[in-house]
């Protein structure tokens, strides 16, 4: 199978600014990775800087946020800004994000399920009901040395892990896809990003 590029459309979260560029399509790289100029064009702010995996080793990028639109389908989703990075590489967060996934057979994108993330968004739109209807069920610890909050749903259990990004853990029992609990990993620069 040879490069997959497609035109990938990235905005501001104000939607002030944004740019039409061929991407390509990395199913290696987690995150979609803008290059730093045009990062900087169409003003993407960095919330944290955080370590990644690379081919030539771990290395610093900042992160931040943008629209991206593929194929008609779009979503607001975490970037990285390289300043080594020359091209756009779209990362397997947004595809799957979007309902896509690679065809190796033909080198093209093809829908795809959304797996449990549709079923985590759900929970999480139930999930005030949850906790009003049955607070006993609801239990959390903070650990403010790790800065990590782990919130559980009924009694601790054996139980499956999904990153969801941007430091959202969520925990389910694998026979009946209930989630049993979530973990915020950083929470203090979720809620206060930097600047």
């Amino acid at each position: 199978m040879g490069h997959l590029w497609i035109e990938v459309e990235i905005s501001d979260l104000e939607r002030k600014h944004s740019e039409k560029v061929k991407g390509l399509i990395d199913t290696g790289a987690t995150l979609t990775v803008l290059p730093k100029n045009l990062a900087d064009k169409i003003g993407i702010k960095a919330t944290e800087y955080v370590e990644v995996e690379s081919g030539g080793g771990r290395i610093k990028l900042k992160k931040g946020n943008a629209f991206i639109k593929m194929k008609g389908k779009e979503e607001i989703t975490p970037v990285l800004v390289s300043e080594i990075i020359d091209k756009v590489l779209v990362g397997v967060v947004i595809l799957e994000s979007l309902g896509f996934s690679v065809d190796p057979t033909t080198g093209t994108l093809k829908p795809a399920p959304l797996l449990l993330y549709s079923l985590v968004w759900a929970e999480v739109n139930n999930m005030e009901k949850l906790i009003v209807e049955k607070p006993e069920r609801v239990s959390w610890e903070y650990d403010d040395g790790a800065d990590v909050l782990d919130i559980s749903f009924g009694k601790p259990q054996k139980a499956l892990s999904i990153d969801l990004g941007s430091g959202v853990i969520v925990r389910y029992l694998e026979k009946s896809n209930e989630i049993v609990g979530f973990t915020v990993i950083g929470l203090k620069s979720i809620l206060r990003p930097a600047k």
